[in-house]
């Protein structure tokens, strides 16, 4: 996400789950490693769908990663009505009073309405560190890997200093079996 001010870097992680095949291992350990990289974690939980084991099961991993920020984005908020948008804030809120998660933000989103997407990106960007711009459409290995950077829009290295985040979404079927 480029603006004026800021390059925000988002990676979205394959789903964490239990493993049966040597590739779902590889992919669990890729889910990690990215966690282990990035400098702020967005777990998303959409507000249509009630949590489930698979959502525990992720947040119960997230409880374990101490030192990085985590926000709670709640997404589809336009599928729902005002009561059980409500409902949902209030059950991710206790997830993360029940697991040790002191979650920097809990933000309703739709990106299908629009709705809150610039909020999301505003408390996304004081928790991310100041780094080198990168230039647009050729991010290095630490970008892929979830730094994101405050950019020029020039894509000049004299640019503003830059940020970035990764996502994960909540555990849906087959996704994170308790």
């Amino acid at each position: 996400m480029h603006r004026p001010d800021s390059q925000l870097i988002l990676v979205d992680t394959p789903g964490l789950h239990k493993p049966r095949t040597l590739l779902g291992e590889r992919l669990n350990d890729v889910v990690r490693t990215t966690w282990a990289e990035v400098d702020v974690i967005g777990f998303c939980l959409p507000a249509n769908e009630k949590i489930g084991p698979g959502d525990r099961f992720i947040a119960k991993e997230l409880a374990g990663i101490r030192k990085t920020p985590k926000i709670a984005i709640v997404t589809k908020t336009d599928l729902v009505d005002s009561k059980a948008l409500a409902e949902q804030l209030i059950a991710v809120d206790q997830l993360g009073r029940e697991l040790g998660i002191t979650w920097a933000e809990i933000v309703p989103v739709s990106a299908t309405a629009g709705k809150q997407v610039d909020l999301l990106a505003d408390l996304l960007i004081p928790l991310l560190p100041e780094a080198r711009a990168l230039p647009r459409g050729r991010p290095d290995r630490r970008a892929r890997a979830g730094h994101g950077r405050r950019a020029d829009p020039g894509g000049g290295a004299g640019g503003r200093p830059g940020r970035a985040a990764a996502l994960h979404r909540g555990g849906r079927r087959g996704d994170a079996a308790a």
